[in-house]
């Protein structure tokens, strides 16, 4: 956005203008008096031009003129309301992703509950499932024994053929 890169640029403004500004009281302190004075001159003849990308705080135009505080009024003015566009796309945005939070967290809710479903109807399933496989072994178990009363059945009347034809 443009607004974060403004901020950030006007922070790091704001730390170099404070680093500058302790630089030059240390000097203007170790400085005589005459030297003071000299400097003093020579800083009212320089720009107001810091870097490239800045804008100067005060219009070297409007200096000179009479209605230097008008000017300084709409240049703030004009910086207040681009910081409040700025911060009403803030606030949009801020708004925007809170909607989209509140539904991602009623999203989550229903997976949970239908994830919940699923593992009740798992333990109910697997409940079923142990009793089938129960009852299969209780019926395997009645037709192996079956199956051997057969064999012995079969072998007894084979027995007693074979005695009765010899």
């Amino acid at each position: 956005f443009r607004t974060v890169e403004e901020t950030e640029r006007r922070q790091r403004q704001v730390e170099t203008l404070r680093s500058n500004l302790l630089t030059l009281k240390t000097r203007f302190l170790k400085l005589t008096r005459n030297d003071r004075e000299e400097l003093i001159q020579q800083n009212r003849q320089n720009s107001l031009w810091e870097d490239d990308d800045d804008v100067p705080i005060i219009p070297t135009s409007s200096m000179n003129s009479n209605s230097n505080a008008l000017n300084i009024r709409d240049t703030q003015i004009r910086i207040m309301e681009e910081q409040n566009r700025g911060l009403d796309v803030l606030s949009q945005t801020i708004s925007r992703q809170r909607e989209l939070a509140s539904r991602l967290g009623n999203e989550v809710v229903d997976q949970n509950h239908i994830l919940d479903n699923i593992a009740d109807n798992m333990d109910r399933l697997d409940g079923r499932v142990t009793q089938e496989t129960d009852r299969i072994a209780v019926i395997t178990r009645q037709d192996k024994t079956w199956g051997y009363w057969m064999v012995i059945i079969i072998l007894f009347i084979a027995i007693i053929l074979v005695t009765v034809i010899l």
